[in-house]
């Protein structure tokens, strides 16, 4: 039986229907690999206009420095407009980001090439003969051999993440990069520039504006996937990826401060003995206070883990009794009701969802030879109706037991229903088995078909579904012929739904109650579940239940 949209459960959220990553982190990180790809163009194309217009100061930055050449602006630009088009998911926009990042890769290697063969001057290098700025490299308008270097790793890096392959080695090539732009802005930074290297450990051998798009531009693809490969991890809503996020401070910024600190203070402070010292100290005091982020977050981790396995040993060892208490339920909503003598019984029933059905049959014999078909659909799937419908089932068997008729116990289970905040549809035929005078009950549930001697005939409902206010339900007096069959079912059988959406109906239990006749009411009950099934090509939307009852 289908739930009404206002009786429907909305079930407790599980952990497992939780999102695998932090969405509001992967978000961020997609924004900030956008507007990185955004920063890295603007670069270039302020450089070249620089070079178009004489704006020198576009192309310094600042008199002192080194300037950035126009095939590194011009792969800047066409680094970053490949970057943007990678994170677009259209098959146009990822090939042109595969072509744009392949020529930035193929520049890098052609200029690191000429690096190593220690080449002269070539058309390749596109100078324009310093009419605006001096060079500052051996070879004008050839990049430094650093610049080459983290060109070839943003085009293998970007080329990766537009045909979406190797996520980690994409991230990988791209941290690359940022690390060559950043070393060279904390080299700068710290006071070395190209002009005066004399004999600090700190080389810095490109442009500042260059370093710093070389560092957005890194970013940017490292930061397009946040989902997957090493930044998988990260965005992670699991503990490890908790710890990962902490330590990733620590791995970043141990070697800045470690590196910062001492060149700071041989620059800043006139005594080096003293400089060294105190380099000492800040050393030592840093390293434990780098030590401690750590160890505090895996304590934190080992709590939850503790925590987790206590959590995980109930769940197993209560798992025992749960699967022995949805099996001992589904034993008995399942079981085929028994026939009593001169009588024969087929029974049927498919579960369309869960392990446990909403829908019972009961056939309960008394010392004065009536028997009582009950028939209940109760609303909905799963643990909760099964529970539901085991309740009215127990229900009823008690009221008939104790000697009641089938409108008494109507209303008795119209009551529960309203007590459990459900709706059911039922059918109840009390059966004098010896003569086959029966009382006909129908709440709200599909028509019963009976066929005898007399043909077919539909015994309709006498009255409304179970689980209103101030209903009636009167039964009406039937009589089962012997050699009659009389077929009693759900709506999840003749609601079975085609590819086109169309239901069954009941023309297949006609079908299966003439044809099927001579073979036996078990046949009927097979034939008519088989030929839902064949409808629908796929499981049922509804639990479905047959019963046939055959006198002989």
């Amino acid at each position: 039986m289908s739930t009404p949209l206002a009786l429907r459960v909305q079930p407790e959220r599980l952990a497992l229907d939780s999102p695998r990553h932090l969405v509001r982190l992967a978000t961020r990180l997609r924004v900030v690999s956008r507007w990185a790809a955004t920063g890295s163009l603007a670069i270039g194309v302020v450089v070249l206009f620089g070079y178009l217009f004489g704006w020198r100061s576009a192309i310094l930055v600042y008199p002192s420095l080194p300037p950035m050449y126009v095939t590194t602006a011009l792969g800047f630009v066409v680094g970053g407009g490949a970057a943007t088009l990678a994170s677009r998911s259209g098959h146009r926009a990822r090939l042109g980001a595969t072509v744009g990042f392949g020529v930035v890769g193929g520049y890098g290697v052609l200029t690191l090439l000429l690096h190593l063969l220690d080449a002269g001057p070539t058309w390749f290098d596109l100078w324009p003969g310093g009419a605006v700025v001096d060079p500052t490299t051996p070879v004008p308008g050839r990049p430094v051999a650093e610049t080459c270097v983290a060109f070839v790793c943003i085009g293998s890096a970007g080329w990766l993440l537009a045909r979406r392959r190797a996520p980690h080695w994409a991230q990988g090539l791209g941290l690359g990069s940022v690390t060559v732009g950043s070393a060279a802005i904390l080299g700068y930074l710290l006071g070395v520039d190209r002009r005066a290297l004399g004999v600090s450990f700190v080389a810095v051998g490109m442009a500042l504006h260059t370093a710093v798009a070389l560092t957005l531009l890194g970013l940017s693809v490292m930061l397009a996937q946040p989902t997957a490969g090493l930044f998988g991890r990260l965005t992670h809503t699991g503990p490890s990826a908790r710890l990962s996020r902490r330590l990733i401070g620590v791995v970043v910024g141990a070697p800045i401060l470690l590196t910062a600190i001492p060149v700071a203070l041989a620059r800043w402070l006139p005594d080096v003995g003293l400089a060294q010292s105190i380099t000492a100290v800040g050393q030592v005091a840093a390293l434990g206070l780098l030590v401690m982020v750590p160890l505090n977050a895996a304590d934190q981790l080992e709590v939850e883990a503790t925590e987790t396995l206590r959590e995980a040993r109930q769940l197993v060892e209560g798992r025992g009794e749960r699967e022995h208490l949805i099996e001992s339920i589904r034993s008995v909503l399942l079981e085929p009701p028994p026939a009593p003598p001169g009588w024969e019984v087929g029974f049927r029933q498919e579960v369309a969802f869960a392990a446990l059905p909403g829908d019972s049959c009961q056939f309960l014999g008394r010392a004065d030879d009536r028997w009582l078909l009950a028939l209940i659909d109760v609303a909905g799937h799963g643990t909760e109706p099964a529970l539901q419908a085991m309740r009215l089932r127990h229900e009823v068997a008690t009221l008939w037991r104790a000697g009641h008729g089938v409108s008494d116990i109507a209303r008795a289970v119209n009551w529960s229903a309203l007590d459990l905040g459900t709706i059911a549809t039922g059918v109840f035929l009390s059966i004098d088995v010896t003569t086959g005078d029966c009382d006909h009950l129908n709440a709200g549930h599909p028509p019963v078909i009976s066929v005898g001697a007399g043909g077919q005939h539909r015994w309709d409902p006498t009255g409304p579904l179970l689980g209103l206010r101030d209903r009636a339900w009167g039964a009406e007096a039937r009589h089962i012929d012997r050699s009659s069959f009389v077929l009693a079912h759900t709506d999840g059988l003749t609601e079975a739904r085609a590819a086109d959406r169309s239901f069954l109906g009941d023309a297949p239990l006609h079908d299966a109650l003439r044809h099927h006749a001579a073979t036996g009411a078990q046949a009927i009950a097979d034939a008519s579940v088989d030929a839902a099934l064949g409808y629908s090509s796929t499981r049922l939307a509804d639990d479905a239940l047959v019963v046939v009852l055959h006198r002989r």
